[in-house]
């Protein structure tokens, strides 16, 4: 049986083959591919290093910031790269791009920027779906972390479930 962490690393390399080959656009999804394959291989970094405890829990929202920047500056070279076009009438700067890059990346989507291509929408798409499993993924990597660090806390007795045992007794009830 896989463990955890192979079959999250199996499943981003079969992602990144799915993108880069069988859809055909190679040069808009090896970037692409590239950046989920390296978002895999840094989950499972922070899932091997990261230990929470009350001392350094203030550490998470910041590794959770410099994740997210992480992707975004990914995806900033994968829209220079593609050099896209992101506005009908000025040519985007590389801040143009990281700041469509977080817009994207948070759900927020300020509308001020927009893909106009087929390969900028494919990235949005990406950024968007990406975005979303961040979140989600992170929060269950760390409420993962905090559920292992209180069960090791745990006193042996703790750890047992508490039962109660109800005994039922049926009897008859005399009428006079």
């Amino acid at each position: 049986m896989l463990n955890k962490s192979t079959a999250f690393l199996f499943a981003g390399i079969i992602l990144c083959a799915f993108l880069t080959w069988v859809l055909g656009y190679v040069y808009v999804y090896l970037p692409l591919g590239v950046i989920i394959f390296g978002y895999v291989v840094l989950i499972l970094l922070i899932d091997r290093t990261l230990k929470v405890n009350k001392y350094e829990f203030w550490l998470i929202p910041l590794v959770y910031l410099a994740t997210t920047v992480y992707i975004a500056v990914l995806f900033t070279i994968a829209l220079t790269h593609i050099n896209a076009s992101l506005h009908k009438e000025i040519t985007p700067t590389a801040f143009d791009y990281f700041y469509f890059s977080v817009i994207s990346l948070t759900s927020v989507g300020y509308g001020d920027f927009t893909p106009q291509s087929v390969s900028e929408k494919l990235v949005a798409i990406t950024m968007a779906l990406v975005g979303t499993a961040h979140m989600v993924v992170f929060v269950a990597l760390i409420m993962s972390k905090i559920s292992e660090a209180n069960s090791k806390n745990a006193s042996p007795k703790e750890q047992q479930p508490k039962t109660k045992r109800y005994i039922l007794e049926l009897t008859e009830e005399k009428q006079s």
